[in-house]
């Protein structure tokens, strides 16, 4: 009876001790772990907010994707946060709620974040006024009453500087800066001036940005193409059979170019056979002909990394739906030693990506086989030649 017992009594000492092991194990885990974030300056933010903040935003984001809203007092102000989860579940933004989505404004969505995000830090830090240390920084431009306000001035009516998603506004830009006014009380102006610097306003690095645009192309569902056709006035005669539709050239590049190629019967529609091959790749390329091909990508990353994965062409072009130019240039036109660049041109921020083909007549054409490809993500303008030119498998 007395072994029984003390072995009784040893089993269930032991289960206590695994029982506050495991405890101490999930404990060691704050609550922080269970937020993902989408960038290193969101998990800063985050991290700079009260306990209590963090446990609402905590709590509310277990309902998966979404925006979402809280109230917040900070530094003894009281604040309406806004905050996004995104597909991956991750904290995608976080800010003073500043901008209502459901206002009709230009698709600068990022912008908006921004000065969200920074607005928030401002709020944290105890500015004297909204972006008080960014601006010190001499990373954007404060203006106030149409004039720059410098870091060593002081506002005698700083208490009037209180801006919210009520607070009339208007937005400016251009490819140099984005310009951002709020109509305050007693007839008063304050702005902000951002240069166009993709990378400034995401706050994201290089890494960031490359890794989730990777993912995005490679979680990418749709699958569309150009449909648009134009008026039979519009071409011009091109070769024997095929019309020319001229379109943009990229920057002074005139061998970068949206140039289009179609065929005229009973309807208009784009080239693409054999007899064509450069004009065929050319419309291929530029997202007009619905395909099954596949592009076999090497997307190059920042420090030397790369990832390889393979998608249907139309799929990869359907994440640059929207506010993107194409660009289509050859390298190399023999037909068994091809070579091409591809450019795809933001046309609101400064940055482009460049697609480097490696295609074949037989891989064209025919039903099977796959179209090698380089990618490189958000490049400066001035690299693009050096690195489509220098583009090797």
């Amino acid at each position: 009876m007395r072994l029984f017992c003390k072995k009784y009594h040893s089993e269930g000492l032991l289960k206590k001790v695994v029982f506050f092991l495991l405890w101490l194990f999930l404990s060691s885990f704050g609550q922080d772990n269970k937020i993902l974030f989408n960038s290193e300056k969101l998990k800063q933010i985050y991290g700079s907010l009260k306990d209590e903040c963090r446990k609402n935003i905590q709590e509310r984001s277990s309902s998966g994707q979404g925006t979402y809203f809280i109230d917040s007092d900070i530094n003894g102000s009281k604040y309406k946060l806004i905050f996004r989860i995104n597909n991956f579940n991750e904290l995608d933004h976080l800010g003073l709620y500043l901008i209502k989505d459901s206002l009709n404004l230009p698709p600068i969505r990022e912008v908006f974040d921004y000065l969200e995000r920074e607005f928030l830090v401002s709020a944290l830090l105890g500015d004297q006024y909204p972006l008080t240390t960014e601006s010190k920084n001499e990373k954007i431009e404060l203006v106030y009453n149409g004039r720059t306000l410098k870091n060593e001035q002081k506002l005698f009516n700083v208490s009037r500087i209180s801006i919210d998603q009520n607070t009339p506004f208007r937005v400016r830009y251009d490819p140099d800066f984005f310009m951002i006014e709020w109509d305050l009380k007693f007839s008063n102006k304050f702005g902000v001036k951002i240069p166009n610097n993709y990378s400034l306003i995401t706050e994201k690095t290089k890494d960031e940005l490359e890794l989730d645009l990777l993912r995005k192309i490679k979680f990418q569902k749709t699958s569309n193409i150009i449909t648009a056709r134009p008026r039979k006035d519009q071409l011009k005669p091109y070769g024997t059979d095929i019309f020319l539709l001229t379109g943009e050239i990229f920057a002074t590049t005139p061998e970068l170019s949206s140039n289009r190629f179609f065929m005229v019967n009973d309807s208009i529609y784009p080239v693409f056979n054999r007899l064509y091959f450069q004009e065929s790749i050319c419309d291929l390329f530029l997202n007009m002909i619905s395909t099954h091909k596949i592009l076999d990508i090497t997307q190059k990353l920042y420090g030397g990394n790369k990832e390889k994965f393979k998608i249907n062409l139309n799929s990869f072009y359907s994440t640059f739906a929207g506010d993107y130019l194409i660009y289509f240039g050859w390298q190399n036109v023999e037909r068994e030693n091809m070579k091409a660049s591809i450019i795809i041109c933001n046309t609101i921020f400064n940055f482009n990506h460049l697609l480097v083909i490696y295609p074949s007549s037989k891989t064209i054409f025919d039903k099977t086989g796959e179209i090698k490809a380089l990618f490189y993500a958000y490049i400066p303008k001035e690299n693009l030649k050096k690195i489509s030119i220098n583009s090797t498998y």
